[in-house]
């Protein structure tokens, strides 16, 4: 036992484990008490309309949300470093190419330059419009904290399903075919 308890690996957990006996035994009500705490989760926002922001095409122009009313709308956001948005990505393409006559798509990247994104967009063979939330304004206001996270949206501007996560071929194409039902 002596051995083991001289181990670097033993003092790490040691250390460790005294970090967060000291966090549960502050007063400070903001504490983090729990390792669950400290996960990020995003905000429901099925019921709600999608808000009329401004964005920024990688070309550089402005470019509100409200010009997609009016049509059935698919909302991705995702980043270029997000494993499971790469895996996602070529099935969004795929169903662009699908349902895109009967439903609007737009991806909402969530913190790439322009360039990155677009470079992204280019490799998985993206050919809906991509919208750059420099600002984070669209991200903030739905609450979203986590990608991917796709947000389907009827032709009156009512999210009417939010998904986080990746999403597959299948699943993609049943929440669409719903969705243009609606």
């Amino acid at each position: 036992m002596r051995r083991f308890a001289r181990t670097p690996v033993f003092i790490a957990f040691i250390a460790a484990a005294s970090c967060v006996i000291a966090a549960c035994a502050n007063d400070d009500p903001r504490a983090t008490t729990s390792a669950l705490e400290t996960i990020p989760i995003n905000a429901n926002a099925t019921g709600r309309s999608l808000p009329a922001v401004i964005l920024q095409t990688t070309d550089g122009e402005s470019l509100s949300t409200a010009t997609f009313y009016g049509r059935p709308l698919l909302v991705n956001f995702w980043y270029s470093t997000c494993e499971p948005c790469r895996r996602e990505m070529p099935a969004l393409a795929e169903a662009h190419d699908i349902f895109g006559d009967r439903v609007n798509f737009i991806g909402v990247n969530m913190s790439d330059p322009a360039v990155v994104a677009q470079n992204f967009a280019d490799r998985y063979g993206v050919t809906f419009p991509i919208l750059l939330d420099n600002g984070s304004a669209l991200t903030l206001e739905l609450g979203i904290s986590i990608a991917p996270t796709t947000l389907f949206v009827d032709a009156s501007g009512t999210i009417i399903e939010q998904v986080s996560g990746e999403l597959t071929s299948q699943t993609l194409s049943s929440y669409l075919t719903e969705l243009v039902k609606s």
